[in-house]
């Protein structure tokens, strides 16, 4: 199941048609259950289901919880559900499923989680048009964070949603900036796929 799954990040990094679906077997693990939302929720979301994609993230994220709490596999999952929450424009969702990782203690929290809640909590913040200052506090650090652990990939995330934010907020400038940085991370990684969604020349310049 999680080579399933790896096989279709992979697809949705480089652009390349999400693979099918496996075929399953039934089973009593909570894990695997975890792991098997969690491959229907990317495959919903690929499809445009963005619903049926948050509620599906959602069980994914609870199983998970049940199996090993913050631990083992919850970094994999957590960020792209709370991201899914917020493409489907359930921003009450997306609050519920950062909660546990902003209230664990450091002791349970590592830093790619850390790292991850800085982003997610500017990308709510963004969304619920929040203090900018803030927000843009929050979406820096955790492009910052990012970078520190040495997550090339989702650094490049990190700064093409702050690119975006900032030239959504009048500083084009700043914005383009950083947008040319993360696309030259995608093209530099070989995620065409991410490349090619991010933000076209003409939106760029607006």
């Amino acid at each position: 199941i999680m080579l399933a799954v790896l096989d279709t990040w992979l697809a949705d990094a480089t652009g390349a048609g999400l693979p099918p679906l496996p075929e399953r077997e039934s089973t009593d693990s909570v894990n695997d259950l975890a792991w098997l939302a969690y491959l229907d929720c990317l495959h919903a979301r690929a499809g445009g289901d963005l619903d049926r994609a948050a509620r599906l993230g959602e069980q994914a994220l609870d199983y998970q919880t049940s199996a090993s709490g913050l631990d083992d596999d919850y970094l994999h999952i957590w960020p792209s559900v709370v991201t899914v929450a917020l493409e489907a424009g359930d921003v009450a969702l997306a609050e519920r499923l950062v909660e546990p990782v902003a209230a664990g203690s450091p002791a349970v929290v590592t830093p790619i989680l850390r790292a991850q809640l800085l982003r997610l909590r500017g990308l709510i913040g963004a969304a619920r048009d929040d203090d900018p200052a803030l927000v843009e506090a929050d979406l820096r650090a955790g492009a910052d964070a990012l970078d520190a652990f040495g997550a090339v990939g989702l650094r490049a995330v990190a700064q093409e949603e702050l690119a975006t934010w900032l030239i959504g907020h009048g500083r084009g400038d700043e914005g383009r900036d950083l947008l040319t940085q993360a696309r030259a991370t995608h093209r530099e990684i070989g995620a065409t796929g991410w490349l090619d969604r991010s933000m076209d020349p003409a939106a760029e310049r607006a």
